[in-house]
């Protein structure tokens, strides 16, 4: 049985340590025990240790139009993965108010990539005259 201690600064939802307890049953391949600690001074958004060593993880939350496939969602969290250094646990958000694209917030930085993000700097820029 493998024990992991999970930290984050903010509780997590009962489908957040789902999802998260999903995706250690797939790396460890093992039976797992997982406790939950919160620190509100924690840097990083997410701390897992495994008895062996501490891994920094990004928590993004992703918010598309419409649900991603398995594959998108895995290719999304491979290219945030890559492009932090860090492992990454997303969750994903369908909101149709964004009319398309995909918005990824990691915590403080917000991607937005979003027909309606597009929309309103088109706006702001015909408001202030910039066009």
């Amino acid at each position: 049985m493998t024990n992991i201690t999970v930290t984050t600064k903010e509780p997590l939802s009962r489908t957040e340590k789902l999802e998260l307890e999903e995706k250690f049953r797939a790396e460890y391949r093992d039976e797992i025990k997982v406790d939950y600690h919160i620190d509100p001074v924690l840097v990083g958004n997410i701390v897992v240790f495994d008895g062996k060593k501490h891994t920094p993880v990004i928590k993004l939350t992703v918010t598309t139009s419409v649900a991603l496939t398995k594959e998108q969602k895995t290719k999304l969290e491979k290219a945030f993965s890559e492009k932090y250094n860090q492992k990454i646990y997303a969750e994903y958000v369908v909101d149709d108010a964004i009319i398309g694209g995909i918005i990824v917030f990691d915590g403080k930085q917000v991607f937005d990539n979003s027909v309606r993000g597009k929309l309103n700097a088109i706006r702001e820029k015909l408001e202030n005259g910039k066009a």
